[in-house]
């Protein structure tokens, strides 16, 4: 995956030349063999990216739209064809594709459909099913961040407020998605004067394996997260919960870096994933099910009510 990021220079240095690039006129004789399909899609992407940047801004949504409808061709392509020796190549293209479409054009987003998202699940799919690292048996994640203001809701009894309820849901979710349903959870920390936990680790257990979290409001911590499996380690660097690096440890020294361009900072991804729920009339997203919500808030709950946290209402 560390070739995700080489199609871009190469992409965006065509599409910023002066060079004009036109629309060649439909051929009579179509693209037979998938390598003559994925050139053909490839191609007509650059010319609609180019033609994009070169023209007004009355025009530019029509060619932004066309750019769109060939990453979504690059990604089908892909799907239909996985053992294509250019598989890979097309999967890496929708990435760069989808990039170039949040970052250099008006495209609105592709709601929840996103080929960049499919892609790279593929991608690692690929990956682990060819070089895995064996199930994963052990979690350890957490962050504590001591740079929030006093005055934020996080440390306000009255909003909920403390580590565990403030940061603890993103380590929950990590053990949850991993490790499957919890068993039970130990945890030890320390209460602020108002009552909310400053600190708190706590050690869960799952069906499948064992997590290490941490969360904290006075201290300052690392955020990265570390996934174990019996051959092999994953490394997701900081800021874990945000990801853009990872690299995959194994038994026999070697070690492979996996890297995704970083789009946005806030809530852009949460906002456009919500959208498509909209629009497609969904009430349940299919990536976070109102089950895994509720599995995470229990965990959550243990873990709070054993540190003796309780808010006003309760």
């Amino acid at each position: 995956m560390k070739r995700l990021l080489q199609h871009v220079p190469v992409f965006l240095a065509l599409v910023v030349t002066g060079a004009r690039i036109s629309f060649a006129a439909d051929s009579e004789t179509k693209p037979t063999t998938p390598a003559e399909q994925l050139q053909a899609i490839q191609t007509q992407f650059y010319q609609a990216a180019n033609a994009y940047s070169h023209t007004n801004d009355a025009e530019r949504p029509q060619f932004a739209a066309r750019a769109a409808n060939l990453t979504t061709a690059c990604l089908e392509w892909a799907e239909k064809n996985p053992n294509d020796p250019s598989a890979l190549d097309a999967l890496v293209q929708v990435v760069s594709q989808e990039y170039w479409l949040d970052n250099y054009s008006s495209y609105a987003g592709f709601g929840k459909d996103n080929p960049q998202a499919k892609a790279l699940a593929l991608i690692l799919r690929d990956h682990l099913q060819s070089d895995p690292i064996g199930p994963v048996g052990f979690v350890r994640a957490g962050h504590c961040d001591a740079t929030i203001w006093p005055s934020h809701p996080i440390h306000l009894p009255e909003c909920g407020g403390g580590g565990v309820m403030g940061i603890g849901p993103y380590e929950a979710f990590l053990a949850l998605d991993w490790l499957g349903p919890l068993k039970r959870v130990q945890t030890m920390g320390r209460l602020s004067a108002s009552g909310i936990d400053n600190f708190a680790v706590f050690q869960s257990e799952h069906e499948h394996g064992m997590a290490q979290l941490h969360t904290g409001l006075d201290l300052l911590s690392r955020g990265d997260a570390l996934l174990c499996g019996p051959r092999g380690y994953v490394l997701i660097h900081a800021n874990w919960w945000n990801p853009a690096h990872a690299t995959v440890h194994y038994t026999d020294g070697r070690q492979i870096k996996l890297d995704e361009p970083f789009a946005h900072g806030g809530f852009n991804y949460e906002t456009e994933h919500f959208c498509g729920l909209l629009r497609e009339g969904l009430r349940e997203s299919p990536v976070m099910s109102h089950a895994r919500s509720l599995a995470m808030m229990s965990m959550l709950d243990q873990t709070r009510a054993l540190l003796g946290v309780r808010f006003p209402g309760e």
